[in-house]
């Protein structure tokens, strides 16, 4: 007869930190990686300003604003989205009929029409928005103003 004296082996639990940190490093590189994308979707279209040195730089309320650019193709984007006449028309429609006063900064291309820029100006105009800018560039040296707005009356 055998008597077994022995003292049952104790398992230690172990983490093991190499593949956490692996995993980690991982989630990091895709975190920045679509961030950097991102932020980059905000300033997509393509758009070439005109040139002015008596341009004012005005602060806009982001929660009054509304963005209207005019590409090269004349396609129309609101907010950085692909709008259409009629649904631009219908937005300020409803601005209007809620009575909310906002802005509207109007960026188009140089080689953009003028009878496309006049358009969603008086249509703007038509439902009651009167504080309406026009984006330029910034040519009177000041490095601290990237992008300026004259105002168009």
């Amino acid at each position: 007869m055998s008597f077994n004296f022995r003292k049952p082996k104790k398992f230690r639990a172990e983490i093991n930190i190499v593949n956490l940190i692996d995993i980690m490093f991982t989630i990091n590189i895709f975190l920045l990686i679509t961030t950097s994308f991102a932020s980059n979707q905000a300033n997509a279209i393509d758009v070439n300003l005109p040139a002015t040195t008596q341009a004012k730089v005005l602060k806009n309320d982001e929660k009054k604003t509304l963005s209207v650019t005019i590409d090269r193709m004349e396609k129309i984007y609101l907010n950085n989205q692909v709008i259409t006449v009629e649904k631009l028309r219908d937005i300020f429609a409803e601005k209007h009929m809620l009575s909310q006063q906002i802005d509207l900064v109007v960026s188009a291309d140089t080689m953009c029409s003028h009878g496309r820029i006049v358009e969603v100006l008086d249509l703007a105009k038509k439902y009651g928005i009167s504080n309406l800018s026009i984006a330029t560039k910034n040519l009177s040296g000041d490095k601290n103003a990237r992008k300026t707005t004259a105002m168009a009356k």
